[in-house]
């Protein structure tokens, strides 16, 4: 290998993961900035964010299981978002014995699964699948947020309510 080589090699193995880590950087930024419009649409409605139960990448079919710990009494609405390039997400909720509680399977970039304050306490798991992207892997995060009945308030009244407007 002459020495022009080995510097030219060298020059493209210095420059190689800053682009890469440039182009994972934007797709990190998207998610962040969709997550972040799943946040404001949900407050309203009273949702507080728990915290992130899982991100990263997936390739099409591929599936990574996470559990998630609840307690009696509380709502909670799981939302996950991918990238651009993402064209379905899919979550599926099942408690220890395996029993599906929800599921969200429609070819969406955005699906949600509740669960509701009168489901016994977990652990429970999500399954999130990746459906379709038009350019693998396709990043995605995904995120936990819980509504609490008012004191002396039912959820379903408040839920109601927010809807009805």
């Amino acid at each position: 290998m002459t020495r022009r080589c080995r510097a030219a090699c060298l020059a493209l193995l210095l420059v190689l993961p800053v682009t890469v880590s440039a182009q994972d950087d934007r797709w990190a930024r998207e998610v962040e900035q969709r997550l972040a419009r799943l946040r404001e649409t949900l407050a309203p409605q009273g949702y507080r964010l728990v915290g992130r139960v899982v991100a990263g990448e997936l390739f099409v079919d591929e599936s990574r299981q996470v559990p998630l710990a609840t307690v009696r009494g509380t709502a909670y609405l799981v939302g996950a978002i991918c990238d651009a390039d993402c064209t379905g997400l899919a979550l599926v909720l099942s408690d220890a014995s395996g029993y599906q509680v929800d599921a969200a399977r429609a070819p969406v970039p955005a699906p949600v699964v509740r669960l509701g304050a009168d489901q016994p306490r977990g652990p429970y798991r999500l399954t999130v699948t990746l459906t379709g992207c038009q350019v693998s892997p396709c990043r995605y995060a995904v995120e936990l947020f819980e509504r609490r009945p008012a004191k002396g308030g039912n959820l379903s009244r408040r839920g109601a309510a927010g809807r009805a407007g």
